[in-house]
């Protein structure tokens, strides 16, 4: 017993000394449980990615990639397939929503930004398992969705079963987010910024690590289990002219004038779906109908477009065949997604990406031969442009593009690619495929706004002014008809001669040294903080720290004390609130 009683208190001394050592004991943790969750958050992708494998099993007697599966399928197992997928999907979906409370966010990325990171698990399997279905039988949806998911999940209950504050528990259950991103594209520092950037909004160094450690600690374990391989095959790059370089900030400015209307064609469809009133079974019964009959001639239109997009990239296509797909995957994916339909969009965001990259290196060869780069080139940096544009996360399109061909010289065509997408899509709409971004930005904005928001804005007229001539009498009058503590003294010109408080004159006249002939101009004064029209309210704030009262006035200027208003302590806080 002695023996097991020192063994604790040496570990105990042991983590405290490390804690000193290493940072906060809380922080250090967080980065100590990023590992197991990001085995956890690999294994779960593995997994997922087996029961689909067992359901192709089961429905066609092979397993293979779902594109494939299509091709070497009769026409009307095209249709039927997704159809029936799309039937037990939604009674699994049904299924989900009698285990929803209000009071839980079943989303994870809703758990991380609006809740406390706990994410229901009851209601998180039945929409995974509506997704498997919808998935594995040809659903025109990515498989990210349901993957990171299912790893955020397991972090919660990592998180659930130990005494962590709230932020602790969102910080874990961001870093299932990561692991999952990381397992599904085996692109670790994307992974970690995915969830920075889009989730958090914000790369703050703190935020950092444990992110990082979970997505590297998945990336791993990927790499240790058999069937590892890059997600995409890409050729090697050969360095570009500069003015084939120049070509990608075209390429650039169209992806980001089309990412808009992408996303407002999923926007729209779901609202104009919303509003039909049918059973879900049969709403996601209908979406895999529209993916049956369009996969009966385009069989292509199957599944995420990964298999496809690998196509684009080492194989020729006539513009033509492209064209055509394009269309009719954007279909597809807008008939599954607006039919409500549990799963991505990021991977058949990517397919558009790379489609339009396609077209685009056709048009410049026949334009300008001598300014065409390599088609696959076109394909991989339309990706990431696209993916920039539409979910409004630059730093991570190019991360991740860059960690899927490993190469430097793509770097510079992805970055004008890029910069060009992400602002034309900027300036055509703020819209991003996920809402929470989309919240973050607007928080941000606010935040701007109000930082940079001056005095002027709020301030207030009508501040309780006396006459430098007038009376103590007519002083005393002002301070019972107006109820303030204080009242400002003016000249003819109405600049501010002094302050009078009402607390001093009772102290005055208490002591007996009050003398009642006395004017304005020669009462005791009161020194108050004063600001200017065009201080920030981060000044206005400060003033109001060393100020106990509700209001303070703000003048002209330090020179030219003309007394403008006041402001007020409660309307400075309101307006710092988001800032805060």
């Amino acid at each position: 017993m002695r023996v097991i009683t020192r063994l604790v208190s040496s570990f105990r001394q042991t983590w405290q000394h490390l804690s000193e050592r290493l940072g906060d004991a809380e922080n250090l943790s967080t980065l100590l449980w990023a590992i197991p969750i990001g085995i956890v958050g690999a294994l779960v992708t593995l997994g997922f990615r087996h029961a689909i494998d067992l359901i192709h099993l089961a429905a066609f007697g092979k397993t293979a990639d779902v594109v494939e599966l299509a091709q070497s399928s009769e026409w009307y197992m095209r249709l039927i397939v997704p159809t029936l997928g799309g039937i037990v999907a939604g009674f699994l979906l049904l299924l989900s929503r009698r285990y929803t409370k209000a009071t839980a966010h079943s989303d994870y990325m809703e758990a991380i930004t609006l809740g406390d990171g706990r994410i229901p698990v009851r209601q998180t399997l039945a929409r995974s398992s509506s997704s498997l279905c919808s998935i594995a039988t040809g659903s025109s949806i990515g498989q990210e969705g349901p993957m990171v998911q299912l790893a955020a999940l397991c972090a919660s209950l990592v998180g659930r079963f130990r005494t962590i504050s709230p932020e602790q528990m969102r910080t874990l259950v961001a870093c299932g987010a990561a692991a999952g991103i990381t397992s599904v594209y085996n692109a670790p520092i994307a992974g970690a910024f995915f969830v920075a950037e889009i989730v958090l909004g914000s790369i703050v160094a703190e935020r950092m690590p444990p992110l990082i450690m979970a997505s590297v600690v998945a990336n791993l374990t990927m790499r240790s289990l058999p069937g590892y391989h890059s997600i995409y095959s890409v050729p090697l790059f050969e360095p570009l002219s500069l003015s084939q370089d120049l070509m990608f900030i075209l390429l650039g400015i169209l992806l980001g004038a089309l990412a808009p209307l992408f996303l407002w064609l999923l926007e729209h469809s779901r609202k104009r779906i919303d509003q039909i009133h049918l059973p879900l079974p049969v709403k996601l019964g209908c979406g895999g109908l529209v993916v049956g009959l369009i996969s009966v001639f385009y069989p292509q239109t199957w599944g995420n477009g990964y298999s496809v997009i690998n196509d684009f990239i080492n194989h020729p296509w006539p513009w033509t065949a492209v064209a055509a797909l394009l269309v009719f995957k954007v279909l597809a994916t807008t008939a599954s997604a607006g039919t409500g339909t549990v799963g991505g969009i990021f991977t058949p965001t990517l397919f558009v990406g790379a489609a339009i990259g396609v077209l685009f290196a056709s048009l410049v060869e026949h334009l300008a031969p001598t300014l065409h780069a390599p088609t696959f080139t076109y394909v991989v940096v339309g990706m990431g442009a696209f993916l920039a544009a539409t979910s409004r996360a630059p730093l991570m399109a190019i991360l991740m593009v860059f960690e899927m061909t490993l190469s430097y010289d793509i770097v510079l065509p992805l970055l004008l690619c890029v910069v060009a997408g992400y602002y034309i899509s900027g300036a055509f709409s703020p819209r991003s495929m996920y809402a929470v971004t989309a919240k973050n930005n607007e928080l941000w904005k606010a935040r701007n706004q109000t930082r940079n928001l001056k005095v002027k804005a709020i301030l207030n007229e009508g501040a309780q002014t006396v006459p430098a001539s007038a009376t103590l009498e007519e002083v005393l009058q002002t301070f019972r008809e107006q109820i303030v503590k204080f009242v400002y003294v003016i000249d003819e010109n109405g600049l501010l001669v002094k302050i009078v408080a009402l607390r001093d004159l009772n102290r005055a006249q208490a002591a007996g040294t009050l003398d009642a002939n006395l004017l304005a101009r020669d009462l005791p004064g009161h020194t108050l903080p004063l600001l200017h029209p065009y201080d920030n309210l981060t000044v206005a704030l400060e003033a109001f720290l060393n100020h106990p009262g509700e209001r303070l006035p703000v003048v002209e200027s330090q020179a030219c004390p003309r007394l403008l208003g006041y402001i007020s302590k409660s309307q400075v806080l309101a307006h710092l609130k988001l800032y805060l």
